[in-house]
């Protein structure tokens, strides 16, 4: 006597039913994600690395096409080399237009950036929940975070339909461009902040509210508080890096005589 095994299919039907329901009915969606019982964020995630991975691949063709439109810009002092610094230059400047610093190392950074800000999100979504006086397990938080994040896979997609269709990279993104000209470590954390902010983040913290009411039991404004915590805490944490990271950048280095 053999028992029936189920099959995938059987598996990824409510997966898929989810995905295009999250987009219609966003309340109900959300409330079968978080009282599910067994975890169900894989499906959301291998869909955004997949949108991630679109977005890296249109950012690399462009910028390997503005690579090859233009000049490697040379130091001041170029001339004064050896012929062996020379071309450990020009190899070095080569190299940065290769596969590797194009897809391969973009890829691993937006992927990095996209787990790690699951886990990160969910937790703090969880612990600020629990804060506020919440019943619920970190997995449904865990879950929840997956499935409202699924926004920002239709704006990778549109960013790489604008960067192909343009030719041209987005310089600012999001709100940046109301960041006035100027330097400084305060206009760089406020570009960097305002560039992850867009109406997909809005709508990614809506249906984090969404989905906390459906099974925390808190009041709307709890949930808010909640929502708003597991959100601006790690952007800020990232606008922070950025901003400094822009100001090592733009550090100038003596180099001493050979």
């Amino acid at each position: 006597m053999t028992t029936a095994q189920p099959s995938n299919s059987s598996a990824i039907r409510p997966a898929v039913r989810r995905l295009w329901s999250l987009f219609i009915q966003p309340r109900q969606t959300l409330g079968e994600v978080t009282t599910d019982e067994k975890p169900n964020w894989l499906v959301p995630l291998l869909i955004l690395s997949a949108t991630s991975a679109i977005a890296v691949v249109a950012n690399g063709l462009i910028r390997r096409q503005i690579a090859l439109a233009g000049e490697i810009a040379l130091p001041p002092d170029f001339q004064w080399y050896t012929p062996e610094q020379q071309a450990q230059y020009m190899q070095a400047a080569q190299s940065i237009n290769g596969p590797v610093f194009l897809f391969v190392l973009p890829l691993l950074a937006a992927l990095l950036k996209l787990w790690l800000g699951w886990l990160v999100v969910g937790g703090l979504l969880h612990l600020g929940l629990t804060l506020m006086g919440g019943r619920g397990a970190g997995g449904q938080a865990l879950n929840l975070a997956a499935w409202a994040s699924l926004p920002f896979g239709l704006r990778d997609l549109l960013r790489a339909v604008v960067v192909l269709g343009s030719r041209s990279l987005i310089d600012a993104p999001g709100l940046a461009g109301f960041v006035p000209a100027g330097e400084g470590f305060g206009l760089s954390f406020l570009a960097a902040l305002l560039g992850m902010t867009d109406l997909f983040l809005i709508w990614h913290v809506v249906l984090l509210i969404l989905g906390a009411l459906a099974y925390t039991g808190l009041a709307r404004t709890r949930v808010l508080g909640g929502a708003l915590l597991s959100r601006l805490l790690p952007m800020a944490l990232f606008a922070l890096a950025l901003a400094g990271l822009s100001q090592l950048g733009s550090l100038t280095f003596i180099r001493p005589f050979f």
